[in-house]
């Protein structure tokens, strides 16, 4: 079950070395991040619109009284804790993955812009960051970077954090 996660690793100034491999957030179903994930007894987990969608299509061939269906990944028989429901529900039934929710969130959080401290105390909040002084544990934009840190810290040399230099 293990398979897959790559802890991520955060340095001292926030960049990620390594990041959690987001495949075990990915719904095998759309193969697209997890929305609203429920989870089966065996553990796979799907988007609840996902698993419904497939529980109604495996069902469709059934016998209108079948009362089970099987996991889209591993095939385990799975009954709905309440099989007399209408089979659209039966994905709504299972419990909400939290774990994943909470994973996600934390991913979006960590993908968010980087600004430019310098900049966001004069106002101006949507300047992104270029460099990062390790000594002052500062971001800086390519202007405020010679305008302030060079000035000060003639000694040290930012790192560029800019996407392809990370």
């Amino acid at each position: 079950m293990a398979e897959g996660f790559v802890w991520e690793q955060a340095s001292v100034d926030g960049s990620r070395s390594q990041s959690l491999d987001t495949s075990v957030l990915e719904c095998p179903i759309c193969l697209e991040q997890l929305r609203y994930p429920k989870f089966l007894p065996c553990l796979h987990s799907f988007c609840e619109e996902c698993l419904g969608s497939f529980i109604t299509k495996e069902s469709s061939g059934k016998m209108a009284s079948a009362s089970s269906f099987s996991c889209p990944v591993c095939r385990k028989v799975t009954e709905p804790m309440k099989p007399s429901e209408d089979k659209k529900g039966w994905a709504g039934q299972f419990p909400t993955n939290n774990l994943a929710v909470e994973m996600i969130r934390h991913l979006q959080n960590t993908n968010t812009l980087i600004t430019c401290k310098p900049c966001e105390k004069k106002g101006n909040t949507n300047v992104p960051a270029k460099f990062w002084c390790h000594q002052t544990k500062s971001y800086f934009c390519a202007t405020c970077k010679i305008d302030h840190h060079d000035l000060f810290h003639e000694e040290c040399e930012p790192e560029n954090i800019t996407e392809g230099n990370k």
